[in-house]
């Protein structure tokens, strides 16, 4: 015979679509694994019910109780299209904002920015910086890290994403020098790579060598744009913009060391 214990988790449903919130609001919905969710239903097989999504109650702005998703948003999306109720377990174990993102991304694989979501979600100042940053100057994430953290991008490579960024222990250190360095570069913005790793190199060497200034070369950029073509690394950016900076020149001008 069965030996069968019960358990005390409780399931509950709800058809109020707007208590529930998906952390990691920006997440891209698989609509490949939504129809597939669907189709088991249209077969019979229940998994709304049968499979109950993970949440954790928390306080929005206004000091309201929400339902955060943990895992299952697939599921809630489906319920909601269906209009059918969303049946779930309230997580009760006090999580960190690591241990949240970590539950949801077991089952669906998150990339940077769906970290990024996440803590930014829970007013975490040094991703919504990150977030601002990336925004307002369109740098990758790679870059956009490095400058963050270092102040500079160098030829060592770019901040290497660890699990200290997906933990939520990524910390601003220079905004306001990598906001320099943003600036410096958009000064360039009529060349299509202002933003390109390589380039930010460049500038960034040019600013440290502090030999000429990035304004003076950004005006001799700017009388003929079409002189300054993409190059294969940062070397030949450095290269071409001496170039740049000396054409006509009397006694050549060497911008870094």
């Amino acid at each position: 015979m069965l030996q069968l214990k019960t358990s005390s988790i409780v399931v509950y449903f709800s058809n109020n679509y707007a208590d529930f919130v998906i952390i990691g609001a920006n997440r891209e919905i698989n609509q490949g694994k939504v129809t597939r969710i669907k189709k088991d239903i249209e077969n019979g097989i229940d998994v709304l019910r049968y499979c109950p999504i993970l949440v954790i109650v928390k306080k929005d702005s206004h000091g309201e109780d929400r339902l955060h998703i943990l895992d299952g948003q697939h599921r809630f999306w489906v319920a909601k299209q269906l209009g059918r109720p969303v049946h779930f377990i309230i997580v009760t174990e006090d999580m960190d904002m690591y241990s949240i993102a970590a539950v949801n991304s077991n089952t669906d694989k998150w990339k940077p920015a769906d970290y990024i979501n996440c803590y930014t979600q829970f007013d975490n100042q040094n991703y919504i910086q990150l977030q601002n940053f990336m925004d307002t100057y369109g740098f990758q994430l790679a870059v956009s890290l490095k400058l963050l953290t270092t102040g500079k991008i160098n030829s060592d490579g770019g901040y290497q994403r660890t699990k200290d960024f997906e933990k939520g222990k990524f910390v601003v250190h220079c905004y306001d020098k990598a906001v320099e360095v943003a600036e410096k570069c958009k000064l360039f913005k009529q060349f299509p790579q202002w933003r390109n790793r390589n380039f930010v190199i460049a500038i960034s060497k040019i600013m440290e060598a502090g030999l000429v200034s990035v304004e003076d070369l950004a005006a001799k950029f700017n009388k003929c744009p079409e002189e300054l073509t993409a190059q294969a690394g940062y070397k030949e950016y450095l290269a071409a913009l001496e170039m740049l900076f000396n054409k006509n020149a009397r006694n050549r001008v060497q911008l870094w060391k």
